[in-house]
């Protein structure tokens, strides 16, 4: 299983879009166990990475009233979340009243994944709020702290985590790495370290920005 996942994994890195069918494929046979519902998760994952339209994730979200389906249509809305415009937004919210309405109960999951993009789209208004380049980095590195833990991380990287947060943090972090390599790697070398969480964050660097903050690292030593 874990060798499946590797490989889902890697066709979400590919060059190519050669592997979106296989990937589909994948993602409608989710199945019971918790394996195969994560292996279901890394190829809506790897296809969210290849481009895949919003229209397709919402296709399977708004079928989470089939039991069969429920766990999917999850994981879709979590993949809507690391992108969440003002239309996908709007239709995630009428699915999650809908899903009040009809049993708040049996479908939490649902309510609370919607509820989820919300903290995203307000993370973001926050960013662009942000005064200085400091206070952009200080929210971005906020977020991505707050899911590591010393016991360490899923070797996937940033799509391994279901929070549409962290997968919005860990990119938008590049970007802004991508912009201003120095000035990100010394803010984040300035950071206090909890037995490692510095070089967790560093991963979702741009290469500039890493290398930078390697040296830096490298001369506290």
């Amino acid at each position: 299983m874990w060798e499946s996942r590797s490989c889902v994994h890697r066709a979400g890195k590919a060059p190519t879009k050669d592997s979106i069918p296989i990937l589909k494929e994948i993602a409608a046979n989710l199945g019971a166990s918790w394996p195969r519902r994560k292996l279901c998760f890394d190829a809506l994952s790897a296809l969210e990475e290849l481009g895949e339209p919003p229209e397709y994730f919402l296709a399977l979200a708004k079928k989470y009233r089939d039991k069969d389906s429920l766990d999917r249509a999850r994981y879709a809305i979590l993949m809507l979340g690391r992108k969440p415009t003002e239309p996908v937004a709007t239709s995630l919210r009428q699915i999650r009243d809908e899903a009040q309405r009809l049993d708040e109960e049996r479908y939490r999951d649902i309510i609370r994944a919607v509820e989820e993009i919300e903290s995203v789209r307000q993370a973001a208004r926050e960013y662009t709020k942000a005064a200085t380049l400091a206070a952009q980095a200080e929210l971005l590195m906020g977020h991505l702290e707050q899911v590591w833990t010393a016991d360490g991380v899923d070797e996937y990287g940033e799509n391994s985590h279901l929070a549409p947060l962290t997968v919005w943090s860990a990119r938008t972090l590049r970007q802004l790495s991508e912009s201003f390599p120095d000035q990100i790697a010394l803010l984040l070398s300035s950071r206090h370290d909890a037995e490692g969480c510095r070089g967790y964050v560093a991963r979702f660097l741009g290469e500039a920005a890493a290398r930078e903050f390697q040296r830096l690292e490298g001369e506290r030593k």
